[in-house]
């Protein structure tokens, strides 16, 4: 196992597909692990006081992109996941035991030393299941489900894959209009589900939040042609989202890709530094994100950014304390 830098491949990567990717890439072929370019100041140093579990997904030197689980100091990197097809989205559980991930157009289980795979969803051949999302009580999974094409709607399943049910439906026209939902993300009180609506061009997109039934859908962000949001993930409180974004703050497109946090209605856009697909520590103190020279820390106000890995991961989620399975 083998990481390393990719410097190079990401000055080829354009900046607006990397929202994209997991779901625009075949899962069964190799996919390019490369960020887009950026010009953060990081500084690399030793992490102190994070605690808990960080799982991403990573190449890690090899054709497929795999989940791994590291330290939030970069340290004990593991690979949980071995066989052939990339898995995407990994999710933990709230019991912090499980993790829940995408791999070839359906979701799978798999516990955090790497054990008890379980195949959750069992697709035809023109549906697929992808980005799954734990809710708080653990007892179901919100997830992107649509036609292997980019027609993707939000539904929520029981944990054991029983009892689907449609929260969203992708809207298309000839004309090129379309809507399509990805990426759910459930507030931790359980009662509202955060997600991406990619529509005008098909290309754009903006945040949402929508009450867990479906009901109450609210446009968060309302960006240029051309802006695309990476997942959206809750505030511990629950009062804030953090996300990224190739947009300036009154949501105009810019070629690189930025870390905000908003509100839960929409107000207070933060932007902070260059960067992509982050995540809250458990306690709401910290953030995870790709940075211009790997994975790094800084704090929730944007302050004492730290690298604490010297290469970049496609998709980044982080637990509560160091688990003891």
């Amino acid at each position: 196992m083998h990481f390393q830098s990719r410097a190079t491949d990401a000055v080829r990567f354009p900046t607006l597909l990397l929202a994209l990717l997991p779901l625009a890439a075949c899962r069964d072929g190799s996919v390019p692990l490369a960020p887009p370019p950026v010009a953060a100041d990081v500084e690399t140093a030793s992490d102190q006081g994070l605690m808990g579990t960080i799982a991403f997904t990573s190449t890690g030197g090899g054709r497929f992109l795999q989940i791994f689980t590291m330290n939030p100091d970069g340290s004990d990197i593991t690979q949980l996941t071995t066989d052939s097809g990339s898995h995407l989205h990994p999710s933990w559980s709230p019991n912090w035991h499980q993790i829940a991930f995408e791999r070839i157009y359906d979701i799978f289980v798999i516990n955090a030393d790497g054990t008890g795979l379980t195949q959750v969803t069992h697709n035809g051949p023109v549906t697929s299941s992808a980005q799954p999302a734990w809710s708080p009580d653990g007892r179901r999974l919100a997830f992107a489900s649509g036609d292997r094409g980019r027609l993707y709607g939000i539904s929520v399943m029981n944990s054991d894959g029983t009892e689907v049910t449609p929260l969203t439906t992708p809207v298309f026209a000839y004309d090129a209009v379309q809507s399509s939902d990805y990426s759910p993300a459930w507030s931790p009180n359980g009662k509202q589900l955060a997600f991406v609506r990619v529509s005008r061009d098909g290309i754009t997109s903006d945040i949402c939040v929508m009450n867990a039934d479906g009901s109450e859908v609210t446009q968060l962000t309302h960006n240029a042609s051309g802006v695309v949001v990476s997942r959206p993930w809750w505030s511990p409180n629950g009062k804030r989202l953090v996300f990224s974004a190739n947009s300036e703050l009154d949501g105009s497109y810019t070629n690189s890709a930025r870390v905000f946090t908003i509100n839960p209605d929409g107000s207070d856009v933060v932007e902070f530094t260059i960067g992509i697909i982050p995540a809250w520590s458990p306690n709401g103190r910290q953030i995870v994100f790709d940075g211009s020279n790997g994975i790094a820390v800084m704090g929730a106000d944007g302050s004492g950014i730290r690298q604490v890995a010297n290469f970049f991961a496609i998709d980044l989620t982080w637990t509560a304390p160091p688990l003891n399975l």
